[in-house]
């Protein structure tokens, strides 16, 4: 017997990878996540020439009773149908994918939801017509959330913007990023000349509270992006562009990312105390002259208690002056009395005659004495 052989190994082992390669793909395009399928365009309307298990199971149906299937039969919307076939179109016009977006109905709950879709030309099928592949993402809940966060994001930049206090964000370098209308109020400058300074610039001119100069590496905002610690109620003096001096109280606090332990932003929130100070300077002054007046009072109190006393004692005196004067005056008109007696009794011969007189001297002289007396206790 004879014959001839051809070694086919080569293309066993092609026809071998080729399958395999073909189950790899198939299995990929059954156990996506995302709907995928390759369709041609018939008459304005859409077949369906292979789907994917997520695409049959969008439609409530299975992969092999959608091949050969009219988009329209599976009840896609009019609208949606045309926005596909126009999508399709394009793609093939401009060899490039086409990407959009709409809402779809979903069959039975009337849930609309939001997909993403990717359509491109892929060249000539069998059947003479145009091939497209495409591939669908629901992106419902990523839009939803999207469409919170972005709610959520208004509400906060209005509450930051309705802020009787002003608000300042710094970047990791310091530079504001951004700021609230109260911010620009209190400091007296525009959002566009508060962008990109830094608490360190020296037209800030900021002093404490005694008037001495504020070191730029220990304003509040450097603090806490070198140390990542919040400080609050730090009271700093600021110098506006029209020379005027505003004071402010400060807060601020360090955002950071979970994995870093340095900030990589801080937000500062003020308010302005200007008002406050002036108030508590009056008050201070107002203090100031009352305890003078305190301290003057006291004085003429005490002054005016020294004069009672001395009063009360020249008092007691005089009464003291009335008793002694009394208990004097009584014997000393006796004495007087018979000194007289005396007198009239002895004649200037007498050899104590020479006393005569410095008795009557010194007797009025008592009588004066007490007549002085008397009128100290008559005041």
């Amino acid at each position: 017997m004879t014959g001839s052989h051809v070694d086919i190994t080569e293309r066993k082992r092609a026809e071998d990878a080729l399958t395999q390669s073909e189950s790899t793909l198939r299995s990929f395009f059954n156990s996506g996540a995302m709907m995928m399928g390759i369709v041609e365009l018939l008459d304005g309307d859409i077949l369906h020439v292979s789907d994917n298990r997520c695409v049959a199971s969008f439609f409530g149906t299975t992969p092999e009773l959608m091949q050969g299937r009219l988009a329209s039969e599976l009840g896609a919307p009019p609208d949606i149908l045309a926005l596909w076939h126009r999508s399709y179109e394009e793609s093939e016009r401009t060899k490039q994918p086409v990407r959009f977006e709409y809402v779809h109905p979903q069959k039975g709950s009337g849930v609309e939801l939001r997909l993403s879709a990717t359509v491109c030309w892929i060249g000539i099928g069998p059947s003479g017509r145009s091939r497209y592949a495409y591939v669908v993402d629901d992106v419902t809940e990523a839009r939803c959330l999207a469409e919170a966060l972005g709610q959520t994001a208004e509400r906060y930049h209005g509450v930051v913007t309705a802020l009787a206090e002003g608000v300042v964000l710094h970047d990791e370098q310091g530079r504001i990023i951004a700021c609230n209308p109260s911010a620009e109020r209190i400091l007296g400058l525009t959002a566009d000349q508060l962008m990109g300074r830094t608490p360190v610039d020296p037209g800030w001119q900021a002093i404490h509270e005694d008037g001495s100069h504020f070191a730029p590496d220990q304003r509040p905002p450097m603090v806490t992006l070198r140390t990542g610690r919040p400080c609050s109620n730090v009271i700093m003096g600021l110098s506006r562009p029209t020379g005027e001096q505003r004071w402010i109280s400060i807060n601020t606090q360090a955002i950071l990312r979970a994995s870093d332990a340095r900030p990589y932003a801080v937000v500062g929130s003020f308010h302005d105390i200007t008002e406050r100070r002036r108030a508590e300077q009056a008050l201070l002054e107002v203090q100031s002259q009352l305890e003078q007046r305190v301290r003057e009072r006291t004085a003429r109190i005490q002054q005016l208690e020294s004069q009672r006393s001395q009063a009360e004692k020249l008092a007691a005196l005089g009464h003291l002056a009335a008793d002694i004067a009394h208990e004097v005056n009584n014997p000393l008109a006796g004495i007087t009395n018979a000194f007289h007696l005396v007198k009239q009794g002895i004649g200037s011969e007498h050899r104590h005659y020479r006393f005569v007189d410095l008795i009557d001297r010194e007797i009025q002289r008592l009588t004066a004495i007490v007549k002085k007396m008397y009128t100290l206790y008559q005041g």
